[in-house]
């Protein structure tokens, strides 16, 4: 069953470092991996 993503939220453009929370801990790379994997525990 093939899934679609149609929008995220993300918070941290709204702050003073107009970038996602996070990403200085972690690449959205890794982070959209583990999106994915979300998808194959099912």
């Amino acid at each position: 069953m093939a899934s679609r993503i149609a929008g995220v939220n993300w918070f941290g453009f709204e702050t003073t470092n107009f970038a996602p929370h996070g990403l200085w801990t972690r690449g959205y790379k890794e982070m959209m991996d583990q999106i994915k994997s979300f998808r194959r525990r099912r």
